[in-house]
């Protein structure tokens, strides 16, 4: 899909998704553009249905490369990091699991880890997102 059929179809997706969408979708920067259509491709490559996964990053981050989630504030840390909000435990547990040697901070790569464990296990590491969208955990 080129750059100019690409960008009224990511923003139907976005403002699909109601009120937090919409503001994403009107604010959208080069950036996020990118990314969502990073998420695109890989999804299709993975068999997944690419709205929901652009949706779940949305949801997750707002579409942010850098987004920093679940303060924990004993200790001032975020425990979440990325477009997709992975945890280091979790980051380490899938690239093992999956022998995958991928960096956490780059966004490919959590694009790419994302979509295979969608791809595999379903929203289950999403709860409250993958809920909101129906992508559901597969056992």
């Amino acid at each position: 899909m080129t750059s100019s059929l690409f960008l009224p179809y990511l923003f139907a997706i976005l403002v699909s998704s109601g009120a937090h969408g919409i503001g994403t979708a009107v604010n959208l920067t080069n950036d996020q553009f990118s990314i969502a259509r990073q998420i695109h491709y890989e999804a299709l490559e993975q068999g997944l249905d690419p709205k929901k996964v652009i949706l779940l990053a949305e949801c997750e981050s707002g579409l942010k490369l850098n987004a920093r989630g679940d303060l924990r504030t004993e200790t001032g840390e975020y425990m979440a990091y990325g477009i997709f909000q992975w945890w280091q435990q979790s980051w380490d547990f899938y690239t093992k699991k999956y022998n995958l040697d991928l960096d956490r901070e780059n966004p490919i790569h959590q694009i790419k880890l994302t979509a295979l464990v969608l791809k595999n296990k379903g929203g289950g590491d999403w709860k409250n997102c993958s809920r909101k969208l129906g992508i559901l955990a597969r056992r």
